[in-house]
């Protein structure tokens, strides 16, 4: 909950300039206890919406009590509401209770809002389950309440709309007026204004419309207010960044030195900035001994002697907070400027104002959402520290850090859907049958980051919790659900609930401080202590441990030492710490051992992974690139304490976890109930571009060739880098390799068992083990690419999900809404599962191609759906994808085909009834080939000249072989005679010299269509991103431009690129397209070929036409392109239903050229039946 600042100082008018009023608690309060946040906020209630002009013309409304029976609860409602222009009518609800009303804002107007009048605010709180907006007279179909309010007659509680099933109590965002109070103030300026605002929210004006534009306009405040705050806490990470460089006295050192120096200045800094974060929410949610920086906040004024007031405030929340983020021993740097008074001044000034606009508003870091420090952390990770050249450093703004930290962080709307569908669905199975009980649920996010995921569980938690408590009569009888209930409660849930683990300890700390600052503030009566996270939360590496299943209780046949037995000791007793100070606060001298001891005690653990039984101890041998330690006998705990410090020592930075004894409790139970996340998406191996951008000044502006030969002359004169180099290509050698080890029974395999080479993608590794971390019966939401549906490494992976789990739901999106800060054109996967075996007849929800996550609660307002075109229903259609149809499509690879609707599984059943188009049983088949890499062949291109034209993916279109500009040429004897040398054969043998078809790679199933190509001229080369191909017929390599020309039609076609989309997540591999099916009707693939020459224009194709006429008026050319395409359909047997799907998966394709596709196919059908008739 979040209080309005009580007024300090009241002036006895307002002029209409300067800073209004402050409107105090005792009359309008501003609560939010969702992760979204009030709907309307503080700022904008006490700053912008009274100096706007409709605010100032609006009327004061007249609401004096008038006669005794309006003095309170149902009469004083009506009367407030009738004189605001309104008129309630009663509802009849579940169990015929009476105090509820639809209010009507004017004759013959649909209801606008929901009152709940009662004295009884727990009415409030059941709400939402009372109505059925469906059944109220006159509502809009299909449309839910957009306010939902509750009154006493006094206090009016307003919140936006009613919250569905599972995702919140109604109320958990609301705006509170104490009318009573607002009639009696004294001051009548502040009464005028606060009289206005309660006639907004609950008048016949606010209900028609003016409500949701505040609510709007509040909103675009809270976001800029936000946005500016970002660039501002940046500017703060610049100054300190500056004063530490100057401080630590860099000037001299060599590069290498250099280089370290400035990472460890960017992450000194962004914890500086991250405490005063930290510090001011604490400040401003009341937080005890912190009342100096709450009055100057108050005032914008800091004192004096700053730096000395940030080390106090440091030292005080080192005690609530865990982790080492305010603790000063675990920053030394920052020392070097503790007494800069200037510095924390002018940073703490650059956090609490803001500019919008020509206004400056105060920060109210009261009403800012709990996960801010992580949206300011992910924001400093695109950054990273230069020499400036003038002596000093520079903040540049780039990818810098991120992809290495791998910080792309997941948008509320889908962790909100994760939560829902994991963890909404377990609680739905907990019954209260036995009174209330607080959930025993086990949530772990294993790629935590900032701890975003964990906060939105914590929320659907107390949530569950409040509607469970209301609901058992005997708690509410002795306690009225309260703040310090919630608190209190959040607490527990937080520290028996909630589990995660990080391999950057700054986000760790940052994930505890979330938590802690939403768990944070002042409590009437007994305050209950902070939450004791530190065996919560984990620094480590999820994926680098025991490959064990917790659910089957067991992860070795082998001993485990003693010494090993000993190490969940202290995470036992922390587990007894919290049960026996469950009210009160825990001593601090008990609270520093535990913590002490379990910092010790999973050291020492991380070097017992070899003896403690993993599954797989030559990948362990691997990782620690030395098995002695491993491969003795122990010799009692001495010994096996030596030999686990040798072994973290060897592991250096991999800090594994150790699930036994880090979670005991999880593992206790057989593993964790829910596990929610977003791991990375990287593929292991170096990136060179992100560690040569530290050396190589303007790196990211040299092209390819300049920058291979900067990188090999840095290498050859610095020995210092190429040191680091070749140990970072080391150390991700050694991890790949221990990846494949350990968890080979997913990697993809030849039919002889052994690897198929190639690196791993991170999220593989992190969905086998989360596999090994749920419980039975455990349910898993997670947000992966969506090559796992298609690509053929991720075999293993789709026969763990399809044979020993139940998907649930599996929705594919395409990033084109930016929902990731990567390219537009990624696709990825929402995917949530059950950890039990599926039955003969398991289906599971699926969607593809999605754009707007909203739809995944449900079909959104038609308002919302108008806002952008990408939102509409066509986009977003969702069916029952039976897993027996993904066993009988695809036996080999249980490939997860993406159809865009059930219809799609019958298309696709009629065009693999044909055989692939690279078949090589075939008479009819194609050949294909890559000529040059841009890369390692660029030696041979020039620019301009004579030669031959290096065609590449722009080059070309369907039917259009010069769509773009060549931009290089290659010397033909030069080029020929390296392709001969690759190809083993003559100059004279190469296809080069004849017409061939071919293809863009490099062709997105987000364009408008995703299988582009066409036949290219003789002589001609092709680059990387063009694959060429030759037909071979009959045993023998031919040119034929009937047979060329008709397979062209078909490649080029609807039906092929139906296919393509389905298998192709991102490129178009030599693989897909050797894989489309092509009908072997020679006879039509000739006239195919016939009725398509016309289309290729210019004297390149003079002879490929023959006497055939071209055809260069573009509306001929595309209703030739259209009868082909619906000829080719019919050849594949499709019918006018079947071709419509077709169609319909081309969302981006143009509307007008879908009503030629669609005419022409009707066309060729009459045709056809009249022929046949």
């Amino acid at each position: 909950m979040v209080y309005v600042e009580k007024n300090r100082s009241v002036p006895a008018r307002y002029s209409g300039k300067g800073r209004p009023p402050v409107m105090d608690e005792t009359y309008l309060r501003v609560r939010s206890a969702g992760s979204q946040g009030s709907f309307l906020t503080r700022q904008y209630l006490e700053e912008v919406l009274p100096q706007s002009s409709f605010f100032r013309r609006f009327p004061v409304p007249d609401l004096e009590i008038s006669s005794p029976e309006e003095s309170r609860g149902e009469g004083r409602a009506r009367a407030v509401l009738r004189a605001l222009g309104c008129e309630p009518v009663p509802l009849s609800r579940q169990g015929g209770e009476e105090g509820l009303f639809a209010v009507i804002p004017g004759k013959d107007a649909a209801p606008g809002m929901i009152l709940c009048v009662s004295d009884d605010c727990r009415e409030y709180a059941g709400l939402c389950r009372a109505v059925d907006a469906a059944a109220i007279p006159s509502w809009p179909s299909g449309e839910r309440p957009g306010w939902a309010a509750w009154t006493n007659g006094d206090v009016w509680v307003l919140t936006s709309g009613l919250p569905g099933e599972g995702t919140g109590f109604c109320g958990d965002k609301d705006v509170s007026f104490e009318l009573k109070s607002i009639l009696h103030c004294p001051d009548a300026a502040l009464r005028e204004r606060l009289l206005k605002c309660f006639a907004l929210c609950f008048g016949r004006e606010g209900m028609t419309g003016l409500l949701s534009r505040m609510h709007k306009e509040s909103l675009a405040l809270e976001e800029k207010v936000e946005a500016v705050l970002t660039d501002q806490a940046q500017t703060a990470l610049r100054l300190v960044a500056r004063a530490l460089w100057r401080a630590a006295g860099m000037d001299g050192k060599n590069r290498v030195e250099r280089r370290e120096k400035l990472k460890e200045i960017h992450r000194e800094a962004m914890v500086f900035v991250l405490r005063l974060t930290g510090s001011l929410f604490a400040a401003a949610r009341g937080v005890s001994g912190l009342a100096s920086l709450r009055k100057s906040m108050g005032t914008g004024t800091f004192p004096p002697r700053s730096g000395a007031l940030v080390l106090r405030i440091c030292d005080r929340l080192a005690h609530d907070c865990s982790g080492s983020l305010f603790v000063r021993r675990a920053h030394p740097l920052l020392e070097l400027i503790a007494s800069d008074d200037g510095l924390a001044r002018d940073c703490l000034s650059l956090l609490t104002r803001v500019s919008a606009g020509k206004r400056t508003l105060s920060v109210d870091w009261a009403g800012i959402l709990p996960q801010f420090p992580g949206v300011l952390y992910e924001a400093f990770l695109k950054t990273r520290l230069v020499p400036d050249g003038d002596g000093g450093v520079e903040l540049f703004e780039g990818r810098g850090r991120r992809r290495a930290a791998c910080a792309f962080y997941t948008r509320d709307t889908l962790i909100r859907h994760l939560v829902r569908r994991t963890i909404g669905e377990k609680l739905k199975t907990s019954d209260g049958k036995n009174g209330f009980a607080l959930p025993s649920v086990r949530v772990l996010d294993p790629a935590m980051g900032c701890g975003r995921m964990l906060l939105a569980s914590l929320y659907c938690l107390l949530s569950f919790t409040h509607r469970r408590y209301e609901e058992t009569d005997s708690a509410c009888e002795r306690e009225p659900w309260n703040r310090y209930l919630e608190t209190r409660f959040g607490r527990l849930l937080a520290e028996n609930c909630l589990f995660g683990v990080d391999l950057d300890p700054l986000a760790c700390d940052i994930a505890r401080m979330t938590l802690w600052i939403r768990l944070s503030g002042p409590i009437p009566g007994s305050f209950p202590t902070p939450p004791f996270l530190e065996g919560n939360l984990v620094c480590g590496s999820s994926i680098v441990g025991p490959y064990e299943e917790l659910s089957e209780g067991k992860a070795s046949s082998r001993p485990v030492s003693p010494s090993m037995k000993l190490m969940a000791e202290p995470s036992r007793s922390i587990a007894r710490l919290r049960e026996k100070f469950a009210g009160s606060v825990i001593p601090e001298r008990r609270r520093g051992q535990a913590e002490d001891d379990l910092a010790l005690c999973r050291s020492l653990t991380s070097g017992f992974l070899g003896k403690a039984g993993t599954g797989h101890r030559r990948g362990e041998e691997r990782l620690s690139g030395k098995d002695a330690p491993l491969r003795g006998s122990s010799g009692g705990p001495e010994e096996d304490e030596r030999a686990a410090m040798d072994v973290l020592r060897m592991r250096g930075e991999f800090l594994p976890v150790h699930w036994r004894t880090d979670f005991p409790e999880a593992a206790a139970h057989g593993g964790f109930d829910v596990i929610i996340a977003n791991p990375p998406w990287d593929v292991i191996l170096p990136y060179r571009a992100e560690f040569f951008r530290e050396y190589i000044p303007d790196y990211g502006r040299l092209d390819t060739r300049e920058a291979m030969k900067a990188e090999k002359t840095l290498l050859a004169r610095d020995p210092a880098v190429r040191r680091i180099w070749q140990a970072y290509r080391k150390r991700v050698t050694t991890l790949n390799a221990y990846f494949l080890k350990t968890y080979a029974s997913l990697q993809p395999r030849r039919g002889d068992g052994t690897f198929l080479r190639g690196h791993n993608n991170i999220y593989k590794v992190f969905l086998e083990k989360i596999y090994l971390l749920l419980a039975r019966d455990g349910l898993c939401g997670i947000i992966v690419p969506d090559n796992l549906n298609i690509d053929s490494a991720c075999t293993g992976l789709r026969r763990l999900l399809l044979q020993k789990t139940t998907i649930r739901e599996l929705v594919t999106f395409v990033n084109r809404r930016r929902l990731f800060d990567i390219h537009g054109q990624y696709k990825f996967d929402v995917l949530t599962f059950m950890k039990r075996r599926p039955s003969p007849d398991a289906a599971f929800d699926a969607g593809f191609s999605w754009y707007d996550p909203v739809w995944l609660d449900g079909r959104p307002s038609a308002a919302h759906m108008a806002e952008h075109p990408l939102n509409a229903g066509r986009y977003h259609r969702r069916f029952r994808y039976p897993v027996a149809a993904i066993f009988r499509n695809d036996p080999d690879t249980f490939t997860i085909w993406e159809f865009g609707s059930a219809g799609g599984m019958k298309v696709l059943g009629k065009l693999k009834s044909f055989p692939g188009i690279g078949d090589p049983e075939e008479e009819l088949h194609i050949h294909t080939s890559t000529e040059f890499n841009m890369t390692t062949d660029s030696d041979l291109f020039r620019k301009g000249g004579n030669g031959w034209p290096l065609f590449q993916g722009r080059t070309i279109h369907h039917y259009n072989a010069s769509f773009g500009p060549v931009e290089r040429r290659v010397d033909p004897v030069e080029g020929e005679k390296r392709l001969a040398r690759r190809r083993r054969s003559s100059p004279d043998e190469l296809p080069d010299r004849n017409y061939r078809l071919a293809w863009r790679v490099i062709a997105q199933a987000t364009d408008s269509r995703s299988l582009i190509g066409t036949v290219i001229p003789p002589r001609v080369f092709c680059g990387n991103a063009l694959n060429a191909a030759e037909i071979i017929y009959k045993g023998k390599m031919v040119s034929d431009p009937e047979l060329l020309s008709g397979l062209n039609v078909i490649l080029s076609s609807l039906c092929a690129d139906f296919y393509v989309r389905l298998r192709s997540a991102k490129n178009v591999s030599a693989f897909i397209v050797r894989s489309v099916p092509v009908p072997r009707d020679i006879p039509a693939i000739r006239k195919l070929g016939r009725l398509a020459l016309p289309l290729y224009l210019g004297a390149a194709f003079a002879a490929f036409r023959g006497s055939v006429p071209e055809m260069p008026d573009p509306e001929e050319r595309i209703r030739r392109i259209a009868l082909l395409d619906a000829m080719t359909a019919r050849l594949y047997g499709l019918g006018s239903e079947e071709y419509g799907l077709v169609l319909d998966s081309f969302p981006l394709l143009d509307e007008v050229v879908k009503r030629l596709y669609r005419e022409a196919f009707s066309s060729a059908f009459a045709k056809l039946i009249e022929k046949n008739g």
